[in-house]
């Protein structure tokens, strides 16, 4: 926003410790090129730190549609990365970057806070989301002691719950229920993988995880209306059903049994995912051994220049593999 009104504004970008880039998204105010108003780009641009996809942009100027001149600008744009051709690894910080219209003193520069990206590999992203499903798995330990010390402290036949004991049992739910949305999160993260990390990422990961939330959600749902009834009737000064405390203590019982079964799921998926990662190093390892040795025998037969610098780049890589 400017009292002058807007004019160029720029997409100013840095990749590592290269120079940095320009892209125009708008040219000045007062030319004669006057896009439709109405056109709205979509974008990822404007987040923080984080991973995109490879690839992007640093030709052609992409225009944010706005009327000529005008004073204020909120729009979206696509920041496709494909033609950067950026390497796993690769690190991108940009900003905008506007100017005025201010005929007097010349334009006024104003520019945004700094964001970055990082690409990341295949095996990072996968690695990423074998962590979030250990941290799954943690919090499913965390919420089965809950519910067995829960079920231990209630009485096996109450008839009526005390307050403490009714917060008690408050604050178990609303971890089951922070735990069902972890759940929700990894299945959107898993969703989003792409096809290079895909392939080292169980294919029965969204549905083990679908299944684990549908069977653990319909208990949490069945739990909440009890509690429900249970709090409008303290709120009301009414008596409690005697079959709630009941109901209740069932409930804990049938969670303890179910996030049972899910901690040894999660363990036996992240166990079989572990052994993979190892299989596929080996693998890895293997190929790159093979690798050296025939630029190796090719070097003997032929001794270049070319041919050291690519056995001291596999080597490189070989070192940096085996470190990982």
């Amino acid at each position: 926003e400017d009292d002058f009104g807007l004019g160029e504004i720029d997409l100013v970008y840095r990749i590592g410790g290269t120079p940095e880039r320009r892209k125009h998204l708008r040219p000045d105010g007062r030319s004669d090129s006057r896009p439709d108003s109405r056109s709205d780009s979509r974008a990822d641009s404007g987040k923080p730190d984080g991973s995109r996809r490879p690839g992007s942009s640093g030709s052609g100027p992409v225009t944010v549609a706005v009327a000529a001149a005008p004073r204020n600008i909120a729009a979206k744009i696509e920041w496709d990365l494909s033609e950067l051709e950026l390497a796993p690894g690769a690190r991108v910080t940009y900003y905008m970057e506007a100017r005025d219209l201010d005929n007097v003193n010349g334009p006024n520069v104003g520019r945004s806070r700094e964001y970055a990206l990082r690409i990341l590999s295949p095996r990072e992203k996968s690695d990423a989301l074998l962590k979030s499903q250990e941290q799954l798995r943690e919090l499913a330990i965390q919420l089965l002691g809950d519910r067995l010390e829960l079920g231990r402290a209630m009485p096996a036949h109450a008839t009526e719950l005390p307050p403490e004991q009714l917060e008690r049992v408050l604050n178990v739910h609303r971890k089951t229920e922070a735990f069902l949305l972890q759940i929700g999160r990894l299945q959107q993260d898993s969703a989003r993988t792409d096809s290079a990390a895909a392939a080292v990422v169980p294919k029965d990961l969204q549905n083990i995880l679908q299944e684990i939330g549908a069977r653990l959600g319909k208990l949490t749902q069945d739990e909440e209306a009890v509690l429900g009834e249970v709090r409008k009737a303290r709120l009301a000064a009414a008596k409690v059903r005697p079959a709630a405390a009941k109901e209740l203590i069932v409930a804990t019982d049938r969670h303890t049994g179910e996030l049972e079964r899910d901690v040894i799921t999660l363990d036996d998926l992240i166990g079989r995912q572990r052994l993979e990662e190892l299989l596929s190093i080996s693998d890895e390892m293997t190929a790159l051994r093979d690798r050296m040795r025939q630029l190796l025998a090719e070097y003997k037969k032929a001794p270049s220049d070319a041919l050291r610098r690519e056995l001291e780049r596999e080597l490189r890589g070989f070192e940096r593999r085996m470190a990982e």
